[in-house]
């Protein structure tokens, strides 16, 4: 009776075993498939941001504009755009997530075009050229797709249409940081402007149809401060409880609240940039549509004159990873900022064009010294017209109108402004006044000077004649 007994109890313990196993093979099984699952959805996005982003370059190259953005919800959180342009139809954009999936991507290369990466290198066909990522006029042919697949957790890339397949590697192990690989680093929308940030870096913006009605012959004004050092440097030498505890900023954020002023700071030092905590994050990222930061010099007294493209290209970079970190936004980086002395050679400015939210134009001078690259015919034409547009190179270059510090405080900047108002002469273009002056005529030792006056007379005016704060690069 107790050997029946023990055998009953054995074969209970075998059988109890086997439904163990059996319950963690489903379980596992359950896991694959839905892993599976995940990756498979992850693959239609991967193939269906390819088709969106090769939308949003033909829009570029086609001067198409954007006339709806909606938000995409599922289960109750966003999960990317629907895009429509006026003439390329409607895309969806979608954003990264948590997987494993190839790291494919796009990059703009020395020749202003854009070429498909697969793990940051470029990706080459058999010739070993690059492949573009935008439709070309040129006919060649070598304009391709490329277009994914996952068969058994392995992932494959074909480059003609799905007639054949290459095993790649994913990009990212499963479940560790935020999927960059859909293309789209950050995506945000103005109102004005879509803005996509791709995985390098890099910036495309698309109007909408509202950005592009401002009539052409219409005036604004832009105020920037060139040098700036003493108020960034605050930043990393004191603790603020607000960024606008900090005098310079402070005013700053006074004269917009009053007059709706918006206002460019170009750094003069790269390093004192590089020090400055990301303590006020939020606040400068909620400031980002009226202050912004451009390139000014990377140390005091360089300019870019007979600098090289990479040299250029590496400061621009800086000041942009810098920014970023800082005020936690690309929008509030300003693509059209004034170097020092007005200077930059070809190569220095195709350099900072080619760079991660790269340069899409320059201020130039408030004489008639020659301004960057431009030849003199070239420069003639800003000076005349105070605009030229260097179709060749991609880039526009606004005359500098007015250097506030060559007035007095005493003598009147308001009076001053309408005396130029009357006296406007420029014709076929914009009508800009483009008004700086320098930090440190303003602003010394943490305190404001009497020049300051020059500032909020300036702001006062725009607001009297009802003469709109822009940003050129909105232009």
């Amino acid at each position: 009776m107790k050997r029946f007994i023990a055998i009953v109890l054995t074969l209970a313990a075998v059988i109890a075993c086997q439904r163990f196993d059996y319950e963690s093979i489903l379980e596992q099984l359950r896991d694959h498939e839905e892993r599976i699952a995940k990756l498979e959805a992850e693959c239609r996005k991967l193939n269906n941001n390819i088709v969106a982003l090769e939308a949003v370059l033909d829009a570029i190259s086609s001067n198409d504009y954007v006339t709806e953005v909606v938000k995409i919800m599922e289960q109750g959180v966003e999960t990317g755009y629907s895009i429509t342009f006026a003439k390329g139809g409607t895309v969806n954009i979608y954003h990264g997530s948590n997987g494993s999936t190839p790291k494919i991507g796009i990059r703009k290369a020395a020749d202003g075009e854009y070429y498909w990466t697969a793990d940051e290198e470029w990706l080459t066909d058999e010739e070993g050229n690059k492949i573009p990522a935008a439709h070309s006029d040129s006919g060649d042919g070598r304009y391709i797709t490329p277009q994914f697949r996952i068969v058994d957790g392995v992932w494959y890339i074909s480059y003609d249409n799905g007639n054949s397949w290459k095993e790649i590697e994913a990009g990212k192990e499963n479940g560790s940081t935020e999927n960059d690989s859909l293309f789209f680093k950050d995506i945000s929308y103005d109102g004005d402007y879509l803005y996509l940030i791709l995985p390098d870096g890099s910036a495309v913006s698309i109007p909408t149809k509202k950005a592009l009605e401002q009539p052409v012959d219409d005036y604004f004004i832009h105020i920037s401060f060139d040098d700036v050092v003493s108020s960034i440097t605050n930043l990393s030498a004191n603790t603020y409880e607000s960024l606008f505890d900090e005098p310079f900023f402070g005013w700053l954020q006074d004269l917009h609240t009053a007059y709706g002023a918006k206002f460019s700071l170009y750094i003069y030092n790269l390093s004192k940039l590089s020090a400055v905590p990301d303590t006020y994050k939020q606040e400068f990222f909620d400031a980002r549509h009226w202050l912004k930061f451009g390139l000014h010099a990377k140390t005091p007294g360089h300019n870019y004159a007979s600098d090289t493209y990479d040299n250029a290209q590496k400061d621009w970079n800086t000041l942009v990873t810098n920014i970023i970190r800082i005020t936690g936004s690309h929008q509030s980086i300003d693509r059209i900022p004034r170097l020092h002395n007005f200077a930059g050679n070809l190569e220095s400015v195709k350099g900072m064009r080619d760079a991660k939210c790269g340069a899409l134009g320059f201020l130039g001078a408030d004489d008639k010294r020659l301004s960057y690259h431009l030849t003199e015919e070239q420069n003639s034409i800003l000076i005349n017209k105070s605009r030229f547009d260097d179709t060749e190179n991609g880039l526009v270059i606004y005359r500098t109108n007015y250097r506030g510090e060559f007035l007095n405080a005493a003598e009147g900047m308001y009076e001053k402004m309408e005396s130029f108002l009357s006296t406007y002469t420029y014709a076929d273009c914009f009508k800009p006044f483009v008004w700086f002056t320098h930090e440190s005529y303003i602003y010394k030792n943490s305190e404001l000077t009497d020049y300051s006056k020059n500032v909020e007379d300036v702001c006062r005016f725009a607001y009297d004649f009802n003469i709109p704060f822009v940003y050129p690069q909105n232009l």
